[in-house]
């Protein structure tokens, strides 16, 4: 049956006459015809949470008839190799006719790794004031909002770059996880701090004029710059004097010069002009007189002169 082949059919005859007659029929018997699969599936795409079920039986037959007929269903060989990264569902169907022939099918799912995870509700980027500078951020949670095995989420902490000092400057808080299938994700923060103010001089003096003799002011000089805090900045300076020329009169500039840790400089210069001392006048300086041709001029008296001060004012 299942090799096919030839059966062969004599007839013999002879006649009253001792004549024979014979015929052969040779029938050519044709092997049975090869089994095939009905219907059987293509190979598919599968998403990491949508795994495909157990495949069904594959029929198969070889449309033959009566004992040449060949028919059934045979069940899969499943096997998988994925994890939640990928990788492939494979079913493999082999079938085997009465005459030993064999037929097989294989359906491979390609199984698509997980959604790669993203960060969730991430933080906007700052701005502080001096003062008001404070970083604080938060563990920041990921995920790539699938289900069941294919769930990768969790929460992450940032490492942070130095805090700007009271001169200002930025910082970055920096989040990053790489998932089990090796994909790294990120995400950077700028938080930045303003300059502390520069400061300024309290009620700084007005140009003077002062009196030969009265004290040239000299007074330290306080600055600040209102901030709170360790923005604040503040204390006083004494000033630099630059000397009149004469002591008794001439004009006098006091300097206060601050350079703050920010290397903000201010200055305020102040002019006190010294009046001139009074004009010394002479001391009991004699009167007029008149005398005769004959009489003889008295040796000169050596005058006395003031100006009634003291000090580097007195004359």
């Amino acid at each position: 049956l299942c090799a096919g082949g030839e059966v062969t059919r004599t007839w013999n005859i002879q006649d009253e006459c001792g004549n024979e007659t014979e015929h052969v029929q040779t029938i050519t018997v044709n092997e049975p015809l090869p089994i095939a699969f009905t219907n059987f599936p293509p190979d598919n795409i599968a998403a990491c949470d949508n795994i495909p079920g157990d495949a069904p039986p594959l029929d198969f037959t070889n449309n033959g008839a009566g004992s040449c007929l060949f028919e059934g269903s045979v069940d899969p060989i499943r096997t998988d190799a994925y994890d939640i990264c990928g990788g492939t569902v494979t079913n493999f169907w082999e079938a085997l006719d009465p005459c030993g022939n064999s037929i097989s099918h294989t359906q491979v799912f390609t199984i698509l790794e997980a959604p790669a995870p993203v960060f969730l509700n991430t933080p906007n980027d700052l701005r502080f004031t001096c003062d008001e500078f404070e970083n604080n951020p938060p563990d920041l949670e990921y995920s790539n909002n699938a289900s069941g095995d294919c769930l990768i989420s969790g929460f992450v902490s940032p490492t942070s770059s130095p805090e700007p000092d009271i001169c200002g400057g930025t910082m970055t808080n920096t989040w990053e996880y790489t998932d089990v299938c090796g994909r790294p994700i990120s995400y950077t923060q700028t938080i930045t701090r303003d300059p502390a103010p520069a400061p300024r001089f309290e009620n700084p003096p007005s140009d003077i004029t002062i009196q030969c003799g009265e004290i040239i002011p000299t007074d330290p000089l306080f600055y600040t710059n209102n901030a709170d805090g360790e923005c604040l900045i503040e204390g006083s300076v004494i000033p630099s004097t630059e000397p009149p020329s004469f002591p008794c009169r001439g004009i006098v500039i006091n300097t206060w010069e601050y350079t703050d840790p920010c290397g903000n400089f201010i200055s305020h210069s102040q002019t006190v002009t010294i009046e001139p001392a009074p004009q010394a006048e002479f001391l009991d300086f004699p009167e007029d007189i008149t005398i005769e041709c004959t009489e003889e001029i008295t040796e000169r008296d050596i005058l006395e002169y003031s100006n009634f001060e003291s000090g580097d004012c007195l004359i």
